[in-house]
């Protein structure tokens, strides 16, 4: 969809290609025939164009007005009331057009762009755009300075009749090759930001400058996304909502999608961890494969992730191990975890296993608090490739838990209270269960609260030992909710409620023996 549609006869292109040049300048996206290429659907094209256009400038001379082709352009645009007319020769447009508003004679502009006839033209063209344009005073001042000024009209002898329409805008153009290559070059060394390089690249699809245009804009993306923060370990070790979560408020949607559409591959995996989070999970997978091609990790791993759990088509587990191994050849420490738990799943060979090893110890070993934490349990119960080891268990344990990982720090206590890998420490054991019921471990709450009742490591507090035994039973935790049960019975830290603990006991007997034994002692009182 372009801003603005210019109609012209062909004989006129050098007065559109300015005009072109100068709106671009001022920040709007022009469609004019340079556009069109052999094989197009012509008509087709130039139709699509107009409607989809906000405004149409039709620039009428002689030979326009006498062109069925663009008469029917602006007939077109007129019925779509966005229809601006600027005359370049002496005449009157054609009958049906002359009792019509924005009608600007430019038959004495001489393709300035600083002239007062330009930000005529500006005013209606904004208006219909619903965007101000914008008024780059170097960039102007540059193409006032540098642009040669366009021949005088003169009425063009033996013209043809020939418009846009019926030559396609394959003719060779009226302005000298060497002014053309003046314009490429002012324009493009003016070009500051990547609006102002799509623009030059637009302008001049075959200029002197595309390919440093290209290559600025790539490393304009590149800065863009290093000025976000997010860090190559970020990449590789935080999950889809803890990455977006650090990314926060600081590149929007609209800040992505044209970044992404120029082939930047983070700009591409962060619309589709956005589109993941939002539910649409089909463009995630294309917004994956995009970036793919480019061999980013953190996108092959995205498109394992779909294709393990079937969320874009059918389940496809083989070629979900396919990306992983891809990204995780990269380093990239969560595709090696996931690599892990695909090659060990299930009736994998001892060989699958014992390479699944290799590739959780090198996720743990990047800062993966879930593969230190995987690793832990592999040490303490012993894994294919992986002799047991309760002190490694210990130290790849408390690396997680160190890291916030909420089941380590849960199972760290376990491992003091119990002695694994080091003496019994019950009030390091209480420490580490506190830690993560604070943050809402059902299974740390009823941990802790086990220690305070009994006082283990910790001074004997029953009232906050109902507490977190509450808390836990809220979650579902069935074990709490028979010491509910059984401290609302007993008026244990709590005031004495037989029908609480009735509650409780009934709840906990789907998974408890012990509560429908109580259930069963209370009813018969």
């Amino acid at each position: 969809m372009s801003d603005v549609f210019i109609s012209y006869k062909q004989e006129r292109r050098a007065h559109a290609e300015r005009l072109a040049v100068i709106l671009a300048a001022h920040g709007y996206d022009v469609w004019w025939d340079y556009r069109l290429v052999p094989g197009d659907r012509f008509r087709t094209t130039i139709e699509n164009e107009i409607n989809t256009a906000r405004a149409v400038v039709v620039l009428w001379c002689r030979s326009a007005i006498e062109s069925n082709f663009v008469i029917d352009e602006a007939d077109h645009a007129r019925k779509a009331n966005k229809l601006l007319q600027a005359t370049i020769e002496t005449i009157e447009p054609p009958l049906g057009f002359r009792s019509l508003d924005h009608r600007l004679c430019l038959a004495e502009w001489r393709g300035n762009a600083d002239h007062e006839l330009v930000d005529r033209l500006l005013v209606p063209i904004a208006r219909l755009v619903g965007r101000e344009a914008r008024r780059p005073r170097d960039l102007i001042r540059a193409l006032s300075i540098s642009l040669s000024s366009l021949p005088s009209i003169a009425p063009i002898e033996g013209e043809s009749g020939a418009s846009i329409g019926e030559d396609f805008g394959l003719s060779a153009p009226s302005e000298p090759v060497a002014q053309r290559g003046e314009l490429d070059r002012g324009f493009y060394h003016d070009c500051k930001t990547a609006d102002d390089l799509e623009n030059y690249l637009k302008q001049f699809p075959d200029g002197l400058f595309c390919d440093a245009a290209r290559t600025k804009l790539k490393a304009l993306d590149a800065q863009w996304i290093s000025d976000l923060g997010l860090k190559p370990k970020d990449w590789s070790t935080l999950f889809r909502d803890d990455l977006l979560d650090k990314l926060g408020p600081r590149a929007s949607r609209a800040e992505l999608e044209p970044r992404a559409k120029r082939g930047s591959p983070e700009a591409l995996t962060l619309l589709a961890l956005l589109s993941s989070r939002g539910g649409d999970d089909d463009e995630a997978m294309r917004l994956y494969l995009l970036a793919s091609e480019s061999g980013f990790p953190r996108a092959q791993l995205g498109v394992g992730v779909l294709l393990e759990d079937g969320r874009s088509g059918e389940k496809d587990k083989n070629e979900a191990t396919k990306w992983y191994r891809r990204a995780a050849a990269q380093n990239n420490a969560l595709a090696q975890f996931f690599l892990f738990r695909a090659l060990f799943r299930g009736k994998s060979s001892a060989d699958k296993k014992v390479e699944a090893s290799e590739w959780l110890r090198k996720s743990a070993d990047q800062g993966l608090d879930q593969a230190q934490f995987s690793l832990a349990c592999a040490f303490e119960d012993g894994y294919p490739g992986i002799l047991k080891d309760p002190a490694k268990a210990l130290q790849w344990c408390r690396l997680a838990a160190d890291a916030g990982h909420l089941a380590a720090q849960n199972h760290i206590g376990t491992m003091f209270e119990n002695g694994v890998g080091t003496p019994v420490d019950f009030a390091e054991a209480s420490k580490w269960y506190h830690k993560a019921a604070q943050q809402g471990s059902r299974w740390a709450q009823y941990n802790f609260a086990r220690m305070l009742d009994a006082g283990r490591g910790t001074e004997e507090k029953p009232a906050d030992a109902f507490t977190w035994f509450l808390a836990a039973a809220e979650q579902g935790h069935a074990s709490s909710q028979f010491e509910c049960g059984r401290m609302s019975e007993l008026g244990r830290g709590t005031k004495k409620d037989p029908a609480a603990a009735m509650k409780w006991y009934k709840q906990a007997a789907r998974l408890i023996p012990e509560a429908k034994s109580a259930l069963d002692r209370l009813s018969a009182r």
